[in-house]
């Protein structure tokens, strides 16, 4: 049985447990009771990738992007401090 978590994941049970698991390439991450974020491959921008207007962000936030380290699908993207206390 498979149902989608988000856009490019889905939780599926395999063997019994449940998993959270790649919708494209059905890489698995993690187990469903643990955080997929953790598992992925993630890369740091300027915020400015996100447009001009994200200039007043440079310096105090960075773009978060998560992909999955199979394939390589965007699966979360979002802003982070850049030096959180």
């Amino acid at each position: 049985m498979t149902h989608p978590l988000r856009e490019n994941l889905s939780v599926v049970v395999l063997d019994g447990a449940e998993w959270i698991r790649c919708a494209k390439c059905e890489h698995r991450f993690c187990g469903a009771d643990q955080d997929w974020r953790r598992f992925g491959k993630v890369r740091l921008l300027p915020p400015t990738k996100a447009g001009g207007l994200m200039s007043v962000l440079s310096g105090d936030y960075l773009l978060r992007q998560i992909y999955c380290p199979s394939c390589a699908v965007l699966l979360d993207t979002n802003f982070v401090e850049r030096n959180p206390e």
